[in-house]
């Protein structure tokens, strides 16, 4: 795993996020080394999925007739999932809290953690953006604060890093820790270099467009694709192990699998790292239109298929 943190050091002279998703697919659940190729892979798809919402986000933005993709045009994308949106809104009361606290630190106006009091803690936390956010959302009818369902996604992620922890040594969990910190968007990684990355890959893309804070919207959601494709891969992985004779093989374990680690050092090593062809699959899954109850009746002959979103 340090090989693979050093990597991320580098600067190529071609924008590339493939060693840094390396590291946050260790963090999302992959293997403590995951595949370069399998890693190629995610970047090609990440980059195509946040292409995709940037021109959806356009197409929102003009027919509400602004000038620019805002943050309401991205929120708007994702308004049919609830828990999607709680986390992304969720998101962006922590960055502006982190943001108020270091800029007060800075500035000298708190001797230190102990000074941070509860009532500067609820002004960062109810700052403008994350206003903006709640008050567009509950224009839609959506008003996160009266969701009581349970984020089913967010507890098996984080149950299945706290499964993984477990058995793991001081060294691989500081790895894993940092791991799980890796972003597309942060102070060591600019929202310029992900900005870059998007236009040099796609020169047509309108990048310029974007205003306020939607390109830290969009690193969030491109590290959710990540997630996304590494949760689905290893649900696809389980659904290799079910037997149509066992009726219970189909129900989550409360602990990691034997099965599913390597030979030696299991537990410590973790499980097998996702491979391309895994990845793959979870894509032909996720557009297919015949895995649906009325799968049989369908046809993929509808463009439009390709255009849903992972993330959103």
């Amino acid at each position: 795993m340090n090989s693979i943190c050093n990597q991320g050091d580098t600067t190529n002279e071609n924008v590339s996020f493939v060693n840094e998703i390396q590291m946050m697919m260790f963090g999302l659940g992959d293997s403590a080394t995951p595949l370069l190729s399998t890693a190629i892979v995610v970047e090609e798809i990440v980059l195509q999925q946040i292409i995709l919402i940037i021109s959806q986000a356009e197409d929102v933005a003009e027919s509400r007739g602004v000038d620019g993709i805002h943050p309401q045009d991205i929120l708007f994308l994702m308004r049919k999932d609830v828990h999607k949106l709680q986390r992304i809104v969720d998101y962006i009361g922590f960055k502006e809290m982190k943001r108020g606290v270091v800029s007060s630190l800075n500035e000298g106006d708190m001797p230190g953690l102990d000074g941070l009091s509860s009532t500067m803690v609820e002004g960062c936390w109810e700052s403008k953006r994350r206003i903006t956010c709640v008050q567009f959302l509950q224009s839609l009818g959506i008003d996160l604060e009266r969701q009581s369902a349970i984020d089913t996604v967010k507890n098996e992620r984080l149950m299945r890093n706290d499964l993984r922890a477990q058995t793991m040594t001081p060294k691989m969990y500081e790895d894993f820790s940092y791991s799980r910190r890796t972003t597309f968007v942060s102070a060591r990684f600019s929202n310029s270099r992900f900005l870059d990355w998007i236009k040099e890959n796609c020169p047509d893309c309108p990048v310029h467009k974007l205003r306020s804070f939607s390109a830290e919207m969009l690193g969030y959601l491109a590290k959710e694709t990540v997630a996304h494709i590494v949760d689905l891969a290893l649900l696809l992985r389980q659904d290799m192990g079910v037997t149509p004779t066992d009726p219970f093989s189909r129900a989550q374990q409360t602990s990691l699998p034997f099965e599913t680690f390597g030979a030696s050092h299991r537990q410590l090593e973790g499980p097998p790292p996702i491979s391309p062809d895994e990845v793959r699959e979870v894509l032909r899954r996720f557009y297919s239109t015949h895995l649906g109850p009325w799968g049989a009746f369908s046809s993929n002959l509808n463009p439009a298929v390709f255009n849903k979103i992972l993330a959103c």
